[in-house]
């Protein structure tokens, strides 16, 4: 199957679980702060079981090369996004500037990459959610607030991605091979990262009115930046290395994913309004159904794949 039609009957998926969260709100059978008690399950236990899984795989030579141009160039395509952002915002809107900056690459980057090359391409966009996460806390907060006694080094150390990173890195290398009551439980909460971000997004969704998603120009330049000038850019400058395509499809579709909801959060964290960062993960994300499946088509096109 055309990995451009993956994708597309993927973003499908998501939208339907986004529609049952959007739904479970209006009905009242889920509110703002059980949405975020599920945020805090995906945060705290679900994307580091879903890094560390990504891990459990036969160790070999290319796999471990492969592993370290993941790192490289999961780096560098945050330095495309930051710069891009830096650029074009500076320092006249915070929340879009991030929202530019960081994308969803966990919660659906993450199920994108495992429908279209399997769950063993998982392990390439690891290093990336780790290292995003540690710039969020630093410089996302910082652009955000524009504050840097915010900036806590602590919290870096402690994110759960990081964590779950190194102790993956630990059993790859180790090559271990966990018995199967262990296995069990992890492939089950693997699992749930999908259904239950997108059941977030949707309770998200339904506390926006769907009109004002769509009337601010200043939210559609967001989601060009974020869904077409960044990953296209990062497409081509990825054509410059003698790199494993599976590795550079894997990072340039985190690239392509739309804007992260931490942008919401580390918003009303610090007592700022956020309304252009709700509007920009709400319209990027649907927008994202018809992008993602068009950058996957342009980058695997180009790729030979």
């Amino acid at each position: 199957m055309d990995l451009s039609l993956i994708v597309l009957i993927q973003c499908l998926i998501m939208l339907i679980y986004v529609l049952i969260g959007y739904i479970l709100y209006k009905l009242k059978l889920i509110t703002s702060i059980g949405s975020k008690t599920i945020g805090n399950i995906l945060v705290y236990i679900v994307i580091p079981v879903v890094i560390i899984k990504a891990f459990l795989i036969p160790r070999t030579e290319e796999t471990t090369i492969n592993l370290l141009w993941s790192f490289a160039l999961g780096a560098l395509s945050l330095v495309i996004s930051i710069l891009v952002g830096l650029i074009i915002y500076r320092n006249k809107n915070g929340a879009l500037n991030f929202a530019a900056a960081f994308s969803n690459c966990g919660f659906m980057g993450i199920p994108l990459i495992s429908a279209v090359l399997g769950d063993e391409a998982v392990i390439y966009i690891s290093g990336m959610n780790a290292l995003m996460a540690l710039l969020q806390f630093t410089y996302g907060q910082f652009i955000i607030t524009k504050d840097k006694s915010l900036i806590s080094f602590k919290k870096v150390l402690t994110s759960p991605a990081l964590i779950a990173l190194i102790i993956g890195i630990i059993l790859y290398f180790l090559n271990l091979e966990l018995p199967e009551l262990i296995l069990t439980p992890i492939n089950g909460i693997q699992a749930l990262n999908t259904p239950l971000a997108m059941i977030v997004m949707g309770v998200y969704l339904a506390q926006t009115p769907l009109k004002n998603i769509f009337i601010s120009p200043r939210i559609y330049i967001l989601s060009l930046i974020r869904l077409a000038i960044i990953p296209i850019l990062t497409t081509f400058i990825f054509l410059l290395f003698p790199v494993d395509n599976s590795v550079l499809l894997t990072l340039i579709i985190a690239s392509a994913a739309p804007a992260g909801c931490n942008v919401i959060i580390f918003s009303q964290k610090n007592n700022i309004d956020p309304t252009d960062g709700t509007l920009a993960v709400c319209q990027s994300t649907i927008l994202s159904i018809i992008s993602l499946p068009l950058i996957v088509m342009l980058a695997s096109t180009l790729l030979g794949m």
